[in-house]
């Protein structure tokens, strides 16, 4: 067996930065990072990023968040914007397994979430219970004789 000794000054500044023991764990990709970055990388290959960061922008969270699992209300109101506006994109139409996998979701998934932005949006908010209710809706008291 032989054994070469390759010194790290012989690599550029990145790659000998990988490989040393003293950063190892700095350099540890995150898989849940990488995966947001690969499907933000999908949407900018597919022209969709535009419409991604518009979501993201009105609905308040970044574009990492809506491409992660994250599964907190906001996001995931969000990602069910945007891939009801995928799904009913103006130049192209996109099924419901290519846009899950697109997202790297079942396209089960996918349905549900479009048909429930789509209820939300059809349908009014239901009314506050502590809210006064409007003039025409009160009960009248009764006239009294004169």
């Amino acid at each position: 067996m032989h054994l070469t000794i390759i010194s790290l000054d012989t690599f550029p500044p990145s790659v000998a930065a990988a490989v040393s023991n003293d950063n190892a764990e700095s350099v540890q990709p995150d898989p849940v990072e990488a995966s947001s970055e690969i499907i933000a990388a999908a949407l900018r290959d597919r022209g969709l990023l535009p419409l991604a960061e518009q979501v993201c922008h009105r609905r308040g969270v970044t574009l990492h968040e809506l491409c992660s699992r994250l599964r907190t209300q906001n996001v995931s109101r969000a990602r069910q914007e945007l891939w009801w506006q995928i799904r009913h994109h103006p130049q192209r139409h996109y099924s419901y397994p290519e846009i899950g996998r697109l997202f790297r979701r079942d396209h089960s998934t996918i349905k549900c979430a479009v048909d429930a932005f789509q209820r939300r949006a059809l349908d009014p908010p239901p009314p506050d219970p502590l809210a006064p209710a409007p003039a025409r809706d009160r009960p009248r008291s009764p006239r009294l004789p004169p």
